[in-house]
């Protein structure tokens, strides 16, 4: 202890309080090693329960030998006998002139795609040879997200 300071804190007790820092410094760096050791443990054991899960469903649909998702079936289109048809002359390919501003109604039959899984608009648009935009207006979508089992109408 040094004479001319009396408010200096005597060696032994600066050793301990040191040695007391470093043990709660090292307990606090343990403890949060070990609380980010098991949070990923925590999030790598669910993520592979949700991938055992789909993996299991995945595997009981074809054991069972049906679809994953259960898709509703499409609407069947009524159609005409053709005795039932009545007979009608040929439409001329341009309209005539004569008859002013008409508009000619072609009806042509609808396409429907059901989405499955992993499918994209993107990809969907690409695959029926339209765009990404034609096939939102079609459908009345605002955004991009879509559900296995919806039912999109492919734009002609």
């Amino acid at each position: 202890m040094n004479a001319s300071n009396p408010f200096q804190i005597p060696s032994c007790i600066q050793a301990t309080l040191e040695r007391h820092r470093r043990e709660r410094f090292r307990k606090m760096v343990v403890a949060a090693t070990s609380a980010f050791a098991a949070l990923l443990v925590a999030l790598l054991i669910e993520g592979c329960m949700n991938e055992h899960s789909k993996a299991s469903a995945l595997s009981q649909a074809i054991a069972c030998n049906r679809p994953l998702q259960p898709a509703a079936p499409l609407p069947a289109e009524p159609q005409l006998l053709p005795a039932a048809q009545p007979h009608r002359k040929a439409l001329p390919s341009t309209p005539p002139a004569s008859k002013g501003n008409v508009a000619v109604a072609v009806s042509h039959p609808e396409t429907v795609y059901v989405v499955k899984s992993g499918d994209t608009l993107t990809s969907i648009a690409k695959t029926h040879g339209t765009t990404l935009k034609a096939l939102k207006s079609a459908n009345g979508l605002a955004a991009d997200r879509i559900v296995v089992g919806t039912r999109l109408k492919m734009p002609v």
